[in-house]
Parts: C-alpha cells; structure tokens; sequence
C-alpha cells in the first residue's frame, strides 16, 4: 500500500477473517524480519504502515493477547496488569 488511507480503504473492504489474516502477517512477518522480542508498540506500528492497536483490538478484541499468542513478549506487561486490578 501507498500508504494507511489505501490500507484502511482495502481492509475495509474485504470480509472480516481476511483482514484479520491480512494484519495479523503483518506482525509474523515483522517478527521474522527484525527477529523482534517485544510486541509492536502504537509508534512503530505507525511508522510501518500497519493498522493501529484499536484496529487490532477492534477485529481480536485484545492486541495485547494476540501478540501473546504470536510469540512476542510485552515488556509492559507489568503496567497492563496493574491497571487491570
């Protein structure tokens, strides 16, 4: 994509499990490029060209376990949970 207004347009238009696949490569191929540790945070997924967190959050109900999921660890962990308390 040109850039995250073209990205939008597409993902808005395709069903609801191919934009889920869609941006969640997005983060699997990012891992594996940058052979990443730590989960994507808000600033470097707007410097890659990827849907922010809300969007994730919106089509997996939580980013934060998603990223879990794929391997990556949260080194926020700790203030996400006190937050939950």
């Amino acid at each position: 994509f040109n850039n995250k207004v073209s990205m939008r347009q597409w993902l808005n238009s395709r069903p609801e499990e191919e934009a889920k696949e869609y941006v969640k490569n997005i983060l699997i191929k990012r891992k594996k490029k940058k052979n990443l540790k730590f989960l994507p945070s808000q600033i470097e997924l707007r410097t890659i060209v990827a849907p922010p967190i809300q969007y994730y959050n919106k089509l997996f109900k939580d980013y934060y376990s998603l990223t879990e999921e794929l391997g990556f660890d949260n080194k926020f962990s700790s203030i996400r949970e006190s937050k939950n308390l």
